[in-house]
């Protein structure tokens, strides 16, 4: 595929760099940008996100370019599991035909754009009353 084959660049063009490197990047530096490409090149490709970024998140510890802290430290913060808990339940609506079934209610079809329009905008405007809306959209 076209997107493996700029993975594959990206990792040459990383390695080439690093050969005549003459700034200040580490051996962490690239590797970082590497993993970093690659979990790009994964999402892209529509793997799981949460399993992308937990695996990179653990391959930089474990190859010793972050700490514990540093590793985890976005999970401290309240408004971030909060977030994660939302898609979760917008997950879960998803899955289980709700958001379906409510959508529905309010969308039928039409031939005229601003009546269509309309109708998608009424039920987000009322979701997004009651609703985080980060997990809406």
């Amino acid at each position: 595929k076209f997107t493996f084959l700029c993975l594959i660049l990206a990792w040459i063009a990383i390695l080439f760099s690093a050969c005549f490197e003459n700034g200040n990047f580490t051996w962490e530096s690239w590797w970082t940008l590497g993993l970093t490409a690659t979990a790009l090149f994964f999402l892209v490709n529509d793997q799981p996100p949460d399993l992308v970024l937990l695996t990179t998140t653990v391959v930089l510890r474990l190859s010793g370019v972050v700490d514990d802290e540093q590793a985890f430290s976005g999970f401290h913060s309240d408004g971030i599991l909060a977030i994660g808990a939302l898609f979760v339940v917008a997950k879960s609506l998803e899955n289980s035909g709700a958001i379906e079934l409510i959508m529905s209610l309010f969308l039928w079809r039409t031939k005229m754009t601003a009546r269509a329009v309309m109708q998608l905008c009424l039920p987000v405007a009322i979701v997004s009353s009651v609703v985080n809306d980060t997990p809406v959209v």
